[in-house]
Formats: C-alpha cells, structure tokens, sequence
C-alpha cells in the first residue's frame, strides 16, 4: 500500500504544479519510537517526554548544516484511540520560493498536505497533521518532517504532544505487596479523575478480609500532570494466619463517572515464611561505656529458603559503637556475633538501635533484631 502511495504522489505533483489541489497521506496510527509510560508511577506510573525528538529513518533526516525548525502543537488529554487534527502554518519569511519534496513521518502517524507545493516568499503553507492515539495511558510525541528540494530552505519538524489518558486512570494499575520488605513506604495508588468536570468518589471496597484500602483526597494534579482530581489510596494488610504464599484480591473503586462508573485494581500479596531468630531481640541490661560487651543470635532459615546460595548481609543504627559478624553453620543455620562498646558520650543513657540481617539469593523475608542497653557513666 505504502508503495501505491508514492506512486500516487508521483502523479499528484505535476498536478499542483499546475494549480489542483492534492492530498497526499503519508503512514497511519502508533509511534515506534516513543517508549511506553510506567506508572509514578508510579508501574502505571507516566515519565516526562524526552526533549530530544525521536529517531527517525535515514532518508527522513535534515541534511548536515541546514536550519531545523520545529512547530509543536500539544493535544492536551485525549482518550485512547482518539483520532485529533490539527491544522499546521509554515510562513516562507526568506527571499526565496521553497517547493516540497516530501513528507516524512518518524512513525505511523498521517500527514496531509492541502494546497499547493509551492510557497512563494513572505508566503504560507498550510499541513494538516492527523493523530491517532495509542490504546494505552502515556505521555506521547509524534513528528512530521516537512523536507524542501531548495537548499537554502529550512526542515521544519511538525510535533504533536498528547496526554493520553482514560477518564479515570489508577495508577499503579495493579500492586504487589511483600508486607517484610525493609524500608518500603506504605503501599498505594492513586485515582486520578482525567475528566473534564468533578467527579465524586461513592465507594472503596475490598474484595477479601485480609486487605484493608482507605482512599484520602490529596492537592494537586498527580504525578502525570494531567488529572483534574486525585485520589491516593493506602493499602494495608492483614497478615494474622495467612499461610506464606501469594495471595491475590482486588480493590474495586466506584464513582459518578458515567464513562468509567467501576474500577478494579489487582492487589497480590507476597507473603513470605520468616527467618527466626533465637533471641529475637538483644537486650544486653547495664554496660559500662567504654567496656566491649559480646552477644550472639542463631539463625534459623525456613525449609522453604534453605536450599541454594544465600549471600547475608548486614546493617545496623549504632555506628562505631556497634561490630557485627555473620557467619553461616549449615545450610539452614547462620551465626550473628555483635560486640558492642558504647561511648564514653552514651554514659550514664540508654542504647537504642537495630540490626538489620538481608538475604539474597533466596526468597527470605529479612530479619530484624532490635538491641538495647543502660551505659553506666
């Protein structure tokens, strides 16, 4: 088809030469090089557009040297699969006449151009650029490359921005959840209302008693920018016998938006057996500043993490005051050795801190041990 076409440009130009107006349509649809949006993500969480126009094929570049204009267009929200034209003026503001050799597209994107091919100086042109957009929730960019046979004429870049976005959009669209995982914020995601009116928000439910979703109503526009209301929901769940597998429910959002009145966001939970640790907790009484004290805790994997490598590795909150070794016994045992020596400065205080054991190479929850002790002066 695409050869038919040029074909058909072919005779189409000696016609606007003589004063018939054409249409030429050159490719349709998706951008190949424009890179999916994940999510702030947010996973569905949207990334700025790159500043750099996208590559395009070798025979749709400007020639080295030559001046490179760029017109841009933004679309502003728009619904997948949403087709929007726009109307582009290119002004000749040189002394000399420019004539079309062709246009290019960096992707499947059309292109018609009405008139003629011929834009005599302090004259214009006029390029209708049509934008399909893609069926998926992104930041997207496509470019017509608008090329002249005169050297001294510039290239001229027509860009077209959109935010494609469902009314509403969750974001992330899904969650997984591993309730062990250290320093991880409160899970949630959010509902952003891409509408052009307020929309109210009737329900929050879950669909299993282990998960909990409380939806609280923030300032702003979210993370893409585009969202004319936002809703951040938290996630919590309940773990109390839960056997250790992967759990699955969902959180099912209802509002007054008549194009998208129910929302359903998959929830998993990656419950994993935990490490035990004998003592669970290191409370090493009265020590005296200055003094090293010596403390040790077994380890134990559960069988279901015990089998292959499991590299250890270890943190803590205490500073210098605190030296912690690792060792590993068998394939389901380890060995945390931890001298503590407290500072002259502690004296006469308490000792609060953390130690913080990972694995890796295994599926283990990691393990903490709280540690704690009364420095004498």
């Amino acid at each position: 088809m695409f050869r038919q076409l040029l074909r058909w440009s072919d005779v189409c130009n000696p016609l606007a030469r003589a004063g018939i107006h054409f249409v030429l349509i050159a490719c349709c649809l998706g951008l190949a090089g424009c890179a999916r949006v994940q999510p702030a993500t947010p996973a569905v969480r949207a990334r700025p557009m790159e500043a750099v126009p996208p590559p395009v094929g070798k025979r749709a570049r400007p020639r080295e040297g030559q001046d490179v204009q760029t017109l841009t267009q933004d679309l502003g929200v728009v619904r997948p699969g949403e087709k929007v034209r726009r109307r582009f003026t290119i002004a000749n503001d040189s002394g000399n006449p420019w004539t079309l050799a062709a246009l290019h597209s960096d992707c499947r994107c059309t292109a018609v151009q009405s008139g003629t091919d011929k834009v005599l100086p302090g004259k214009a042109m006029e390029v209708d650029v049509e934008y399909t957009a893609l069926p998926v929730s992104m930041d997207d960019r496509h470019q017509v490359g608008v090329e002249f046979r005169d050297a001294v004429a510039p290239w001229v870049w027509l860009e077209i921005r959109a935010c494609i976005r469902e009314p509403i959009v969750l974001a992330p669209p899904e969650l997984t959840v591993r309730p062990s995982d250290p320093g991880d914020e409160e899970p949630f995601f959010e509902i952003h209302n891409c509408t052009g009116r307020d929309v109210r928000l009737l329900s929050v439910q879950t669909s299993d008693p282990w998960l909990d979703a409380h939806p609280e109503a923030v300032s702003g526009t979210g993370k893409s920018g585009s969202a004319r209301q936002v809703w951040r929901v938290t996630i919590q769940v309940k773990t109390d016998g839960l056997p250790a597998r992967r759990h699955e429910a969902e959180v099912l959002i209802k509002t007054d938006c008549s194009d998208a009145p129910l929302q359903r966001v998959p929830i998993a939970l990656e419950l994993r057996e935990p490490v035990q640790a004998a003592p669970e907790q290191l409370a090493l009484g009265t020590v005296a500043a200055g003094t090293p004290t010596s403390c040790k805790v077994l380890v134990r994997y559960p069988a279901s993490g015990s089998s292959g490598q499991v590299s250890v590795s270890v943190a803590h909150t205490l500073g210098d005051q605190l030296k912690v070794k690792y060792s590993r016994i068998s394939a389901s045992q380890g060995m945390l050795s931890a001298v503590l020596t407290p500072t002259e400065k502690a004296g006469g205080g308490e000792i609060k801190g953390l130690i913080l054991v990972q694995f890796g190479g295994a599926d283990l929850p990691p393990l903490r041990i709280p540690i704690s002790a009364k420095v004498l002066p």
